[in-house]
């Protein structure tokens, strides 16, 4: 299973693509992200081997967070 982070402030979208996912047995959801001001923290700690990540986001867009977890 790919250890998987969804980072996007989009609840509705966040939470029915961990539904999807779950529901697959390839991605095991670790952490979902809502707030990409914590998203690097959570990255860091939990280590993931994906990040499915939304660019247009509040505080920190999700390419800037991707550099920062980079």
């Amino acid at each position: 299973m790919i250890n998987t982070i969804i980072i996007d402030d989009h609840s509705l979208f966040n939470d029915g693509l961990c539904l999807i996912l779950k529901e697959s047995k390839s991605f095991k959801v670790i952490e979902q992200v809502y707030d990409s001001r914590h998203a690097y923290f959570k990255c860091l700690s939990l280590k993931p081997e994906l990040v499915i990540i939304d660019y247009n986001m509040p505080y920190i867009n999700g390419l800037e967070v991707v550099k920062q977890i980079n």
